[in-house]
């Protein structure tokens, strides 16, 4: 009896002590509603209470082991608790505290000319761009002229076709560019065999941190304002600009152009939602940082120039402040739909895409879809076009979000979790993460998700990232228009009622 008793107070006194720690974690996470936490406590004080009368009170040994090995249970159920509160908190934080980018520049030269054993040299004439991404280049420049104790030659060059024409006809002996600018001739008319021509001797990822930028001001609404309500708190509405970047590996602060322009427009008052996708072809002005810019390019490219310039530009198409951004890459893509299970996303067409030897089928309605076929619904556009490619952006992001706020997920937590790490980044503060889970458990509230879709007309334009006739996409400010008034019925708590899709033209 003493031995059994003896056994079963150590293992209260391990309880009480994991329950110190989980409390900690609990509360370092702040994920968990006051009102289910009073709760939560009010049942495992009568818990312990009981484990207190089969461990002290209890005069029968069968009882008193049976307390200990309750108590043992329950510090194993608390310490995988509380493992996970940490990871949760963890991965959270890890994704919100990135403050760099990464731009690979890369020295190109003839493949017919070099092999496996080429190096460089100071003898060299490097071709260089005049002004794009100028600044990571002078880095890499100085880095070379370091390593190999000389001053380099170079020659500078208005535009990237340019300077790889240079290097195609001699002109130069080898270029110094980022390697996102060459990927953007794979498809141009003139330049195919680009890929088997050069040959990339070295490379320098060059890192730069971000400007933290202030709050923006709020700009002043001529809409009706919306009634009060007995809510005790407002939350001020914001809008994530959601990106999916062309890099694959679990390097997310790589720039890349971005497949993927997606707007959410969130307000956590009134639970709606607008998801605005805008063609990656679109012919936009680019906003660069610190002085106003005309320079017309694809959506896409901004995102070579870093994420804050793909912000800026929307922000300007839309004339809005784009708070936040959250970007993942394809391999990230893959990891968080397989954790999630797979996702139901229901599909306006039928069409067939062909992608890394294989064939993929997707029907008009829902389809059950794999992290591997989500990534090729939402990339597919050869059968389909550009409008309908952004409309599976917004259907899948709709089934993500249906996934995500259900309740299976907290049978897929731990699996979430380890996908999350490394997978994607966004520049959402904890705070404002940790609020919405909050909120999503205390009141599992119903979210009204509405998707627009702006149009154009194909055209061929100039490009400044390229500086020749490419495809484009004129934009229709009809629908421009349109897009406007639905962020600021979002924004100012009105109701959405738009329909779904736009028409193509």
């Amino acid at each position: 009896m003493k031995k059994s008793r003896l056994f079963s107070i150590i293992s209260f006194i391990v309880l009480i002590a994991v329950s110190v720690l989980f409390a900690y974690y609990v509360y370092r996470s702040q994920l968990i509603p006051a009102r289910i936490l009073l709760l939560a406590l009010i049942l495992y004080i009568i818990v312990l209470c009981l484990l207190v009368l089969l461990v002290f009170r209890s005069q029968q040994s069968f009882l008193v082991v049976l307390g200990g090995v309750l108590c043992l249970l329950l510090c194993v159920v608390l310490l995988a608790s509380t493992m996970y509160f940490n990871r949760a908190v963890n991965a959270a934080q890890s994704i919100t505290t990135t403050k760099s980018e990464v731009s690979t520049v890369s020295v190109y030269m003839l493949s017919e000319k070099t092999d496996d054993s080429t190096v460089l040299s100071a003898d060299l004439t490097y071709g260089i761009l005049k002004e794009q991404d100028r600044a990571n280049t002078d880095k890499v420049i100085s880095k070379l002229e370091e390593d190999l104790g000389s001053t380099l030659i170079t020659k500078t060059f208005d535009s990237t076709s340019g300077l790889i024409n240079a290097l195609l006809d001699q002109d130069v002996d080898a270029i110094i560019v980022n390697s996102a600018f060459l990927q953007l001739f794979n498809e141009v008319e003139g330049y195919e065999n680009l890929a088997s021509q050069l040959r990339e001797i070295h490379k320098i990822q060059v890192v730069t941190e971000k400007e933290e930028k202030p709050e923006p001001t709020k700009k002043p609404s001529t809409a009706k304002p919306v009634q009060a309500t007995a809510e005790p708190e407002k939350k001020d509405p914001f809008i994530v600009y959601i990106s999916g970047i062309d890099t694959r590996g679990k390097e997310m602060i790589e720039k890349s152009r971005s497949d993927v322009n997606v707007l959410a427009v969130i307000n956590p008052n009134t639970h709606q939602i607008l998801l605005l996708t805008t063609p990656r072809d679109y012919y936009v002005t680019l906003q660069f940082d610190g002085y106003q810019s005309y320079i017309k390019d694809k959506l896409t490219h901004a995102g070579m120039y870093g994420v804050q310039v793909s912000m800026d530009t929307l922000g300007l198409l839309y004339d809005i402040d784009v708070n936040y951004y959250f970007r993942v890459n394809f391999t990230g893509f893959v990891d968080i739909v397989n954790a999630l299970g797979g996702v139901t996303v229901d599909s306006e067409k039928e069409f067939w895409e062909y992608d890394s030897g294989k064939d993929y089928h997707f029907l008009e309605g829902p389809n059950q879809l794999s992290g591997e076929e989500a990534l090729v619904f939402v990339r597919a556009r050869s059968n389909i076009g550009d409008q309908q490619r952004g409309r599976n952006h917004m259907s899948f992001i709709k089934a993500v979000i249906d996934k995500a706020t259900s309740s299976d997920m907290l049978l897929r937590f731990d699996d979430l979790v380890k996908s999350v790490e490394g997978s994607f980044e966004t520049s959402m503060p904890y705070d404002l993460i940790r609020d919405l889970v909050k909120d999503q458990i205390e009141t599992a509230p119903d979210w009204n998700i509405v998707s627009y879709n702006v149009t154009g007309d194909g055209a061929s334009a100039q490009v400044y990232s390229m500086d020749i006739d490419v495809f484009v996409f004129l934009p229709n400010y009809r629908t421009v228009n349109t897009a406007k008034e639905l962020i600021q019925q979002v924004l100012n708590g009105e109701v959405l009622t738009a329909p779904e899709t736009t028409p193509d033209s």
